[in-house]
């Protein structure tokens, strides 16, 4: 009895292919080298570009710091005529004398009001700004944030250069400039929407890898830079200096192609996706049907409202929720390094330039850890045949303990060695977020994903708000009691990743457990 016929001898053809077949083959794989190719260029030129921005924030914090604090130092002493320092001009005070309780209570005030109102321009416009990339496309909104961002800087040094003009406070008012472009939160999305237009799905996570790496690498050329242009110039130069680099990442820009419609043209032309060409001309259909129906402006706050119905289901679901509250605690990070560079002259005794050593410390420590530290850990894991979930729950655990204790360390810290070794502690920590977004994705449908995204940034933004003043507040006191109270806003810190460990630990992940889209849809038809 002779065997039954394969699936694929009942599929083979019985004629050899057409000349036909053979020139779209050839078309096929000419689309996927023109693919590679802008792959590669939007890839190198968004990693550049954030190379250049990053540089220029970096080379920013220490001498911005040493310069509110000499303003802040110059109007205290002003009103103490006998302190001998009345009406001191310009950095004519020495550093060390500006290490009173009060001047750095009212930097840390300062600084952190700041930093709370640069949260609100992501918080309004982040989905405005989004709905408007999809309209008029991504690089024009990219370079609209970053042309935001350097008039912010440059408003900045106005500020401190005419202080005795200006209030110091008025630096606030520069956060007004981030509406041009939505701020940071909209660069940050625009880059990495920019990126997942054209790359590949399987070489997505590597570009992204690559864009923060390249972060890593901008406080090891930034920190050193702003410091020496500080030792042979004055504190203007590197200033001026970030606001160069940062314009220098907006031109960057400008040699991108537009990938909001290249998307669409790739997604056509690629071998293997007759899918989604039919998506993407349905797409085209249904916007040219609506077109008349709404004006544009209500078509937004329309797209606006859905988005926001749609992500409910993050909401109703505890797990879901645990786990999406952990970002609260998201920004706490970046902004620990203003009050660490404070704390270390403070407590230390070091200037705010040498001080700033510390972040390309930090740095290196999360370069190391993401390249080898958790890469080690989740091969252990998975010689105990645990699932990707589990893992990443696991690493959110430890990862979550290690930010606790090294906020701990900070806040007490009594010597140098101790807070070098705490900073590094802290850095080590930073595997917490990566973590639970990748267990939140296992968790959800694949169709799910871009709303929960968008919960978590808004998770990540009220967080800022929040914690920046709280964290502020808790470092002036603390200095008001000295001491080991000098690091209250360490200890902040260490009680906010204290609990996000404990949402960590009410969780459970069950095998093949996910949250599907027949579960959202019944979580919304039941709230209809």
């Amino acid at each position: 009895m002779s065997p039954e016929p394969t699936h694929s001898e009942e599929t083979t053809p019985l004629l050899p292919k057409s000349p036909t077949q053979s020139i779209n083959s050839t078309t096929d794989h000419d689309a996927l080298l023109t693919r590679q190719t802008i792959a590669i260029r939007v890839s190198v030129i968004c990693i550049l570009s954030v190379l250049l921005v990053e540089i220029g924030d970096f080379m920013l914090q220490a001498p911005l710091a040493r310069t509110l604090e000499d303003i802040i130092c110059r109007d205290y002493y002003s009103s103490a005529p006998l302190s001998g320092f009345s009406d001191a001009p310009r950095l004519s005070i020495p550093e060390s004398h500006c290490k009173n309780d009060v001047i750095q209570g009212k930097l840390a005030m300062l600084r952190g009001w700041d930093g709370t109102l640069a949260c609100i321009p992501g918080l309004i416009l982040s989905v405005p700004f989004g709905i408007l990339a999809d309209k008029i496309g991504r690089k024009t909104v990219l370079f609209m944030s970053l042309i935001g961002l350097s008039l912010g800087l440059i408003w900045v040094q106005v500020i401190c250069y005419f202080d005795t003009f200006f209030d110091v406070r008025w630096i606030w008012s520069a956060n007004l400039l981030a509406l041009i472009g939505g701020g940071s939160a909209v660069t940050k999305t625009m880059y990495y929407t920019i990126i997942a237009d054209v790359v590949a799905e399987e070489q997505r996570a590597t570009v992204f890898f690559q864009i923060v790496s390249a972060s890593l690498i901008a406080t090891l050329a930034g920190v050193p830079l702003a410091w020496w242009l500080i030792k042979v110039s004055s504190l203007r130069a590197p200033m001026m200096a970030a606001v160069l680099f940062v314009l220098l990442g907006a031109l960057l820009v400008l040699l991108l192609p537009e990938t909001l419609h290249l998307r669409e043209h790739l997604r056509i032309s690629s071998p293997d996706t007759d899918q989604a060409q039919e998506e993407v001309i349905e797409y085209e259909g249904s916007s040219t049907e609506d077109e008349g129906a709404l004006t544009f402006s209500r078509k937004n706050w329309s797209m606006l409202l859905e988005k926001f119905e749609e992500s409910r289901f993050v909401f109703t679901n505890p797990k879901l929720l645990a786990l999406s509250a952990t970002f609260l605690v998201q920004s706490l990070h970046g902004m620990m390094n203003q009050f660490l560079l404070q704390l270390a002259s403070k407590r230390l005794g070091w200037s705010l330039a040498d001080a700033s050593f510390l972040i390309p410390l930090a740095s290196i420590t999360n370069f190391v850890q993401l390249v080898f530290v958790l890469p080690a850990i989740y091969g252990i894991l998975s010689r105990f045949h645990l699932q990707a979930a589990v893992k990443d729950l696991t690493v959110s655990r430890g990862s979550a303990l290690l930010m606790a204790l090294g906020s701990l360390g900070l806040a007490v810290s009594p010597a140098r060695g101790l807070f070098v070794i705490s900073t590094i502690i802290f850095s080590l920590g930073m595997g917490l977020h990566p973590a639970i977004r990748s267990l939140l994705t296992d968790l959800v449908d694949p169709t799910q994903v871009s709303r929960l995204y968008g919960v978590l940034a808004v998770m990540e933004t009220i967080g800022g708000m929040v914690s920046s003043p709280l964290v502020a507040g808790a470092f002036s006191s603390g200095l008001k009691k000295g001491g080991l109270w000098s690091g209250g806003g360490f200890l902040v810190a260490a009680v906010a990743y204290a609990a996000a460990g404990l949402l960590t630990l009410s969780v459970s992940v069950k095998k093949d457990e996910s949250i599907t889209h027949d579960d959202v849809n019944q979580v919304i038809d039941e709230e209809r």
